[in-house]
């Protein structure tokens, strides 16, 4: 059974490290976006670069469709603490016409594991 399907994502994201994720932001090629509550970035920090969008707030995919349309030419990574909130997250966001989503595996949790910067939530 592959990742997809245990997250019962089938294609409508990819699930990739962190490191990657890093690399494709880094390249411009992606926007990550923490999914979690703001209590939890301030405790915690939010990857270096990211957006924190509620999921969940009444306006969560207005926001993060207005932050594609602003720029067009980057995919969009989904992260939580350890990554299962995302499920939630891809779900409405396919189901909202929102394409080319990635997954940061592990969440904020694999983020800092493999010491990748944070920025102060």
């Amino acid at each position: 059974m592959s990742l997809l399907s245990f997250f019962g994502l089938g294609s409508k994201a990819q699930v990739i490290t962190p490191p990657e994720i890093h690399s494709k932001q880094c390249a411009g090629e992606l926007l990550i976006i923490d999914v979690r509550q703001p209590n939890e970035w301030h405790q915690t920090g939010i990857p270096a670069g990211s957006h924190g969008i509620t999921h969940g707030a009444p306006d969560f995919v207005t926001k993060v469709k207005t932050l594609a349309a602003n720029n067009p030419d980057c995919k969009i990574a989904l992260s939580c603490l350890s990554g299962m909130r995302t499920k939630a997250a891809v779900k409405q966001l396919s189901d909202a016409g929102v394409t080319d989503l990635y997954i940061v595996q592990g969440g904020l949790l694999a983020w800092a594991k493999y010491k990748l910067p944070l920025d102060a939530g």
